[in-house]
C-alpha cells in the first residue's frame, strides 16, 4: 500500500502523488466538474476504499514532462490552488 505523496500551498492539502497517478483537491462545484471529464475519476489508495469526497485523479493524458499554460493540468492546477488558498482558514485547536 502507498498512501501517497502530498503537496501543500499555504499549509493546506493541494494535490496527493499516489500510485495510480496525481489526485488534485477539489471541492463542490469543481469537484463535480472535473469528475465528468473522460479519465478523471474520485481517488482511491486501495481498491476497497471508498472514492475520496475531494481529491479526483487527474487524466493520465494530462501527464507530460512539459506543460504550456493552456494544458488542462496547468488550467485545473490553478483554479484547485485558488480554493485551496481563498478556503476558509480552519481554526487550530
Amino acid at each position: 500500500m502507498f498512501g501517497g505523496i502530498m503537496a501543500y500551498l499555504d499549509g493546506n492539502p493541494f494535490l496527493t502523488l499516489y500510485d495510480r497517478g496525481i489526485g488534485m483537491k477539489v471541492k463542490g462545484a469543481l469537484y463535480d466538474e472535473l469528475c465528468t471529464i473522460e479519465d478523471a475519476e474520485p481517488v482511491r489508495y486501495e481498491p476497497t476504499d471508498p472514492p475520496s469526497k475531494s481529491y479526483v485523479r487527474v487524466p493520465d493524458k494530462w501527464l507530460k514532462s512539459e506543460l504550456e499554460e493552456t494544458d488542462p493540468l496547468v488550467t485545473w492546477a490553478q483554479r484547485a490552488a485558488e480554493q485551496v488558498l481563498t478556503a476558509p482558514k480552519k481554526k487550530k485547536k
